[in-house]
């Protein structure tokens, strides 16, 4: 719907100023003139927007609420300020009056009613004074707020005057009850503007004129914003707002503002002036609408500082350093003919600043002058530091000390001693003059440092090494990187020469720099020194050095092998390039001697530990892995089993809340729907070191055999370091093997990664391939290898389901107990929670291996996933773990495990029709 009720005919004639079909629809007998449609609009304001006087007329002498909202809390006066009717201005403010006179009249009959009332209850009887009711009753009140007294002891509260605190605040427009009479003041509920501001905004200075002569608006009302978040509510002031406009109505606005009673000394909750803004907006004239019409307001203003507090350092703000760092040099040089003070002096701000910051009021005078010198930056610095040297020359012809310091400069003075420079005004423009004089025109971009021949930086290392297998691939992408790097360079180079406007940019350093000199001349006959001339006894650092930046140059490329152990200091880090050299060429014993005992000269370095990683990835294990040592890298899994010390769990305290501490706090803890609150927190049975004096002859790490076997590196770079491209991508080792098909490989990861060395390291289940693992293998993999993985670790197939389908209940022996009871329930899901039967994930039909293999795009994959082949090497897991309770169950229901199985490889009927595209995409 588009309306609601019957309005939609009253609508459609606002919009079309039919006057006749609005009349004649507001004499029917069941017309509701304050029917809103859909948007929540009334008739009231739709005509405000868009219709003529006319209509506004009619619908206001037929009922119509003037004090109605839309959703942003507008009123109808609101919308006739923006549009700018000045009629309908008068229309809708003219008809509140008259019903402020009738609420007038009807409130006077009250009273004489009230007073009728009063004089007839006089003669009661008042003979016994214990139950004397004394009313205490405003005639300006009705009934319910009157106050009654008994005894002067108790108040007798009627039942009638009973308030429910907790009541929802109802909207004025909704309250039909409310005299219909418009607050000429009454801000909008989003904006929070009045209708004088909308109409200020919009430039509608005639309605500005009606609202303040005629009604009463109040002109020096500001917008107030309320407070949000960590932010402090802000005003805007009346005077500000023209700034919207473009000049010429600004003009026309602000004196028909000051015409009306606005003023430029008024300043909002910043302390800021409407000249402030003036300035920052570069509108002189503004500021000389201002003079014409209130110079003294104009003059009060002027020197007037805007002084806030941030995190109890004071930010300070003149009119001249607004327009300063707006670098608007018109509006300086008009401000100082204005006789705008040329600096801030502090016995100005600290008059200011104590009303702002209470917390200036509890220092001494000389703690709050060196903060003023410290944070107050003076408007001549400003000016040089912003490049405006004709304007700072300005401000020394108005009498600016010429020895006037920057903040830096008088921090040092003030703590004797800072790495910041010490700067006084001639040591800012000697700074300017030289970096303007030394400018060149040159490219940011630096050129890489050129590489040497590749035998100086391979020399070192023996012909066939771990060592230089990678120091040649470190080389290799050094080499590429400094080919990027070359390219960029010279791309810079070659548009700094093809840029635009560089005769131009010389030739404004050239009046600038001319500035600047004309401006150290002045400050030479007015008497400045430079800041070591006037202090030469405090201690900076050089000025001119601070100021001069020099890009630094790029590093000689070096090979470095860095690997992620904690300590590489004393010896370790060869003792690491020792032990993957090892790991590389097959030699266990040089192996067991650096990870199982103290090793070195005079043996005094602790084992390493021989899960680390070098910066490619690569770990002993893989390295010799992929080098073919198998039974190396049984050993050095060994190792990692031996030095595995996994991080002992936290004993936790837990403690109940009782109900008395219920009431106390609210937060932490765990709160239950019953209102049970729990809190936990760990104990910590460690405080003391027995022996500082120790030295760990044991090698300790939290990285399990698991972990190191799932490691991903750059296998191809390790496992055939001569060929002619590598892979840069880190796979780790089984989807290497599915990827090469070297099922020799693959099977020798799998009976490690099943082995007692890996399985030992865990009290339960733990998964040797992941799903992406897997799905890699689908992708890349020939069917042996996909064979030899699901006979292994029955790859996808769902236990879970095939036991919940079967509808079996598998009990284990609870680890926790059972049998708690809380509020009178047992509470088993705590127990559950606390770790015992965590829930696997059961598979869904997404992760049938065909559906898999064919978004992979595998046909070989997907044919031989349509043959009889699965199921067989499926079975074979099957069989071989027995020892699965699901297994177990499975095998004794009828049919056994191998109708689950084949009843899940067929369930691909309602993919078919997918599978059949999949693989005609694929044979295309």
């Amino acid at each position: 719907m588009a309306y609601i009720g019957n309005t939609a005919q009253l609508f459609q004639a606002i919009a079309d100023n039919d006057v006749e079909t609005v009349r004649e629809w507001l004499t029917r007998d069941d017309a509701d003139p304050n029917r809103r449609d859909h948007t929540g609009r009334a008739p009231l304001h739709l005509a405000t927007m868009v219709s003529t006087p006319e209509i506004v007329q009619c619908l206001v002498d037929h009922g119509a609420r003037l004090i109605a909202r839309l959703a942003d809390g507008r009123m109808a006066l609101h919308l006739a300020a923006e549009r700018g009717s000045v009629d309908i201005v008068r229309i809708l403010l003219h008809k509140s009056e008259e019903n402020e006179e009738a609420e007038e009249e009807k409130k006077d009959q009250q009273r004489a009613a009230k007073s009728n009332t009063q004089a007839e209850t006089e003669d009661v009887d008042m003979t016994d004074p214990d139950n004397m009711v004394v009313v205490n009753e405003d005639l300006e009140d009705s009934d319910e707020d009157k106050m009654s007294l008994i005894t002067g002891s108790f108040v007798d509260v009627k039942k009638e005057d009973v308030k429910m605190g907790n009541e929802e605040a109802i909207p004025d427009d909704i309250d039909e009850s409310e005299p219909d009479i418009i607050d000429i003041n009454a801000d909008a509920w989003d904006c929070h503007a009045t209708p004088l501001h909308l109409a200020i905004v919009h430039g509608h200075t005639e309605v500005v004129k009606e609202l303040v002569s005629a009604f009463g608006a109040d002109v020096l009302l500001p917008i107030k914003l309320p407070k949000i978040n960590h932010l402090d509510p802000v005003s805007i002031l009346p005077l500000t707002l023209p700034l919207r406009l473009s000049q010429d109505q600004a003009v026309i606005m602000t004196e028909a503002l000051l015409k009306l009673g606005a003023t430029p000394a008024q300043a909002d909750s910043t302390g800021r002036t409407p000249l402030h803004y003036f300035a920052a907006r570069r509108r002189p004239a503004l500021f000389d609408v201002l003079i014409k019409h209130d110079p003294s307001a104009v003059k009060r203003a002027i020197d007037h500082l805007a002084v806030e507090d941030v995190y109890y350092r004071t930010y300070v703000e003149s009119v001249l350093t607004v327009a300063v760092d707006s670098r608007h040099s018109d509006i300086v040089e008009k401000l100082l003919t204005l006789g705008a003070p040329p600096d801030i002096n502090f016995s100005k701000y600290i008059q200011i600043a104590i009303r702002q910051c209470e917390w200036l009021k509890t220092r001494d005078a000389d703690a709050n002058l060196k903060s003023f010198q410290q944070n107050v930056i003076q408007p001549i610095v400003a000016a040089i530091l912003t490049d405006q040297p004709l304007v700072a020359l300005k401000l020394l012809q108005n009498g600016v000390d010429p020895n006037t310091l920057s903040t830096f400069g008088y921090t040092i003075l003030s703590e004797k001693h800072s790495s910041n420079p010490g700067e006084s005004l001639m040591d800012l423009v000697d700074a300017k003059i030289c970096l303007l004089q030394d400018y060149k025109e040159s490219c940011k971009n630096i050129p890489p440092t050129p590489l040497q021949s590749d035998e100086v930086y391979l020399a070192e290392y023996p012909e066939g090494s771990c060592q230089l297998c990678f120091a040649k691939e470190r080389l290799e992408r050094e080499k590429a990187s400094f080919k990027r790097r070359q390219e960029e360079y010279e791309k810079a180079i070659q548009e700094a020469k093809n840029r635009k406007g560089l005769e131009e940019k010389s030739d404004a350093i050239t009046a600038l720099l001319h500035d600047f000199q004309a401006l150290h001349s002045a400050l030479i006959m007015k008497g400045a020194k430079t800041f070591k001339e006037l202090h030469p006894d405090a201690i900076c650092m050089n000025h001119r050095q601070s100021r001069v930046f020099t890009p630094g140059k790029p590093g000689e490329f070096k090979i470095d092998f860095n690997f992620n152990a904690a300590d590489l200091s004393g010896g370790r880090k060869e003792g690491y390039i020792k032990l993957f050299e090892a790991a590389w060429s097959g030699d266990i014993e040089t192996i067991k001697s650096l990870t199982l005992d103290m090793w070195g000269p005079d043996k005094q370095m602790s084992p390493l530990v021989i899960s680390v990683n070098e910066s490619m990835g690569a770990s002993p294990f893989s390295i010799a892995v992929l080098r073919g040592h198998f039974d190396v890298a049984k050993a050095i899994l060994q190792i990692v089993r031996a030095q595995y010390k996994p991080k002992a769990a936290t004993r936790q305290t837990y403690h109940m809340q009782s109900d008395d501490e219920e009431d106390e706090s609210d937060a932490g803890g765990t709160q239950e729907e019953d209102g049970l609150q729990i809190t936990g927190e760990g104990v910590c049975d460690e405080l003391t070191i027995d022996n500082i004096g120790e030295v760990a002859t044991q090698a300790e790490s939290n990285v399990s055999p698991l972990d190191v076997l799932q490691q991903s590196c750059r296998a191809s770079l390790i496992a055939d370091p001569s060929a002619t491209e590598h892979s840069l991508s880190h796979i780790n080792l089984f989807n290497f093997a599915v990827g090469q098909d070297n099922i020799e490989l693959l099977r020798f990861l799998l009976d490690l990664g099943q082995s007692e060395i890996v399985s030992g390291a865990f009290d339960g289940p733990y998964e040797l391939l992941s799903s992406t693992n897997l799905n890699d293998a689908l992708r890349d993999g020939q069917p042996r290898c996909i064979a030899l993985i699901i006979s292994r670790t029955g790859a996808h197939l769902p236990l879970d389901k095939f036991v919940e389908e079967g509808g079996i209940t598998i009990k284990q022996k609870p680890k926790y107990y059972q049998g708690l009871s809380i509020h009178g329930k047992k509470r088993e899901d705590w127990a559950a929670a606390a770790g015992q039967d965590a829930p696997s994930r059961i598979s869904s039909e997404s992760d049938i291996p065909l559906l898999r293999a064919a978004l992979a795009g595998s046909l070989v994959n997907v044919e031989w996933f349509l043959s009889t082949a699965p199921k067989r090497h499926y079975m074979e897991f099957a069989n071989s773990n027995k020892q699965d309770k699901r297994l177990r169950k499975l095998s004794q229901l009828p049919g056994g495990v191998e109708k689950f199985i084949e009843k899940w490889l067929s369930s691909r009927s309602k993919f078919f029709h997918f599978y059949q595209h999949s693989i005609s995409d694929i044979q295309d």
